[in-house]
């Protein structure tokens, strides 16, 4: 069709890009194992019942459509609810598709030209073979937190991980997971550090205006209190990849 070939990377970094057919997300179904009491938010199954209303569609696109990667829609928040979108690639068609679910309703968009042999196709994962799915991987990695306060979460998983995905492993759940609390006390530290080595007015000053402005600090502490962690998708076992 003309478009540019596109990376599972690219899915991963888009918010919503894919044009949605239905008016609005739906938010994830609720009933996935309910997150312990420091979570302000819930992250529901991405292969529970929608997935399978998702897979027909795609069956409809391409009949050789095979699952690629899942991820959130948006960072889920206690002010933004849990939605998933799926990529799916087909080797017969040399294309992949975006798809989004809505009241029940699975949508699939283009989204561009992939790169997919019959051979690689075969060699891809089932999502069968997700036996934790996002909720229950989500509980294992908030006690891999030890109690910690979350705040909000980012989550994807890869079935088809290449030379593009250096570093992933594929049918694993990686979350990006956000805490307020370890952010600021970590800028704290920070900025006591910088006031010890700033004895000269000039050290001051770009202390104060490392100060002055909330949404700076916030942003700060955003990327301050970032944790990564994987959960096994077929086993359940956990890793802490990123302070």
């Amino acid at each position: 069709m003309g478009q540019r070939e596109i990376s599972r990377r690219e899915f991963m970094a888009i918010i919503g890009g894919a044009v949605c057919i239905a008016a609005g997300l739906t938010s994830c179904s609720n009933a996935g194992a309910q997150a312990p009491a420091q979570v302000p938010f819930e992250i529901t199954p991405a292969f529970g019942d929608e997935f399978g209303i998702v897979t027909d569609a795609m069956t409809q696109e391409a009949e050789d459509a095979v699952f690629v990667a899942a991820r959130l829609s948006t960072t889920v928040s206690s002010e933004v609810a849990c939605s998933w979108s799926y990529l799916f690639g087909s080797a017969q068609e040399a294309a992949a598709w975006t798809v989004f679910t809505d009241a029940g309703q699975a949508y699939p968009a283009y989204y561009g030209d992939y790169s997919l042999t019959e051979e690689e196709a075969s060699q891809v994962p089932s999502a069968d073979e997700v036996h934790y799915d996002a909720d229950a991987s989500f509980a294992l990695a908030v006690e891999a937190l030890d109690g910690e306060q979350v705040d909000s979460c980012y989550a994807y998983i890869l079935a088809r991980v290449d030379g593009d995905d250096a570093g992933y492993k594929p049918m694993t759940w990686y979350f990006e997971i956000n805490s307020q609390a370890e952010a600021s006390a970590a800028l704290a530290t920070e900025d006591a550090a910088a006031g010890e080595e700033d004895s000269s007015a000039e050290g001051a000053s770009e202390s104060d205006s490392r100060n002055a402005s909330a949404e700076d600090n916030e942003a700060e502490a955003q990327a301050a209190g970032g944790i990564v962690v994987s959960v096994d998708a077929r086993t359940g076992e956990v890793a802490l990849l990123r302070l």
